[in-house]
């Protein structure tokens, strides 16, 4: 469909494009959200993306209504005998491509890796800090951990990608069960959604929070509050994702993952509905760090995270290298 020139562009691309992270730790320089490397590199990077991609689409679009117009003068006949060649000359029928779902697949234990460092030894925000502070000790928190916060979630910003791989192979995978793609479609909307108030809204909250010494008391401590309810709060979502992926197990016939990884999702609705009363208590197990609000939630979680990374692999493996491309 495109040039291979193309892919290797698009890698070029989001290299320029990275380097832009680094806004979130300085305020000044090339790096800082205004400077050489941030915006103008960035954005002139992008902006040519965009005329690229303009005159290559344009070029595959008449390419292809070129050839849906031989195709229509072409009898049936014909355009058996160039199908019977095409399939002869390839050696093989076409199949589902193997190495972009490994590539994708090995995305996903390197990005929860990758998260786990940022979220407990970098940001701290597993385990949550404590909500029954003083604005005193919010202010605290943020000038002791104010650089790893800025090292930490500029990175996240960075790989944040990563999340939407990890759901994509699980819906691409959920769309070879015989339930069909609806299911597919409601998890990949709903983990989409979640990602923004259950992971990026913390992130901007904390960097906001440490971009500026001085920065008013109040706001911090607003800051504070905002990103870990955020965070730990962002219920509904995840809770829709995860009946999606449940029910699609339940119902599916191909056994692409085991019947009690539904059961195990179901768990995870359970801890998300035992979560609520974090917008209320501000100590004890069902606070924001409470053992019911967060712990169990977070070990259910990591359970049923392995689990499916685990099942991915051998989905994988256990996939027919002759089945043929998902629609």
């Amino acid at each position: 469909m495109f040039p291979r020139w193309v892919g290797y562009y698009a890698i070029g691309t989001a290299l320029a494009m990275a380097p832009a992270a680094g806004a979130a730790v300085f305020a000044t320089g090339p790096l800082a959200w205004n400077g050489v490397v941030s915006f103008w590199l960035r954005n002139g990077a992008f902006a040519l993306f965009v005329i690229v991609m303009f005159v290559v689409l344009r070029n595959v679009l008449h390419r292809q209504a070129v050839e849906e117009g031989v195709a229509r003068v072409s009898s049936t006949i014909s355009a058996q005998t160039s199908l019977s060649a095409k399939v002869a000359d390839n050696g093989r029928t076409p199949r589902a491509g193997k190495r972009d779902v490994w590539l994708v697949f090995w995305i996903v234990p390197a990005f929860y890796t990758a998260f786990g460092v940022i979220f407990f030894a970098l940001a701290r925000v597993m385990p949550p800090p404590r909500p029954d502070v003083t604005t005193d000790q919010m202010v605290h928190f943020f000038h002791a951990h104010g650089l790893t916060i800025k090292i930490g979630f500029g990175v996240l910003v960075l790989i944040v990608g990563g999340a939407g791989a990890a759901n994509g192979i699980v819906v691409y995978h959920m769309k070879r069960m015989t339930v069909g793609s609806v299911m597919a479609y409601a998890y990949l909307g709903s983990m989409s959604i979640g990602a923004l108030p259950g992971c990026l809204l913390v992130a901007f909250c904390f960097l906001t929070a440490v971009y500026r010494p001085g920065r008013d008391r109040q706001v911090l401590a607003l800051l504070y509050d905002l990103g870990l309810l955020s965070y730990v709060g962002s219920l509904g979502c995840f809770t829709t994702a995860y009946f999606a992926f449940a029910v699609a197990i339940l119902y599916d016939r191909n056994n692409i993952f085991p019947k009690w990884l539904a059961y195990v999702s179901i768990w995870q609705i359970v801890t998300e509905v035992l979560a609520v009363p974090v917008f209320v208590s501000k100590a004890g197990p069902f606070a924001w760090n409470g053992s019911i609000a967060f712990w169990m939630g977070t070990v259910i979680f990591g359970f049923w995270l392995s689990c499916v990374i685990v099942f991915l692999m051998k989905a994988n493996e256990r996939q027919p290298v002759d089945e043929p491309p998902l629609d």
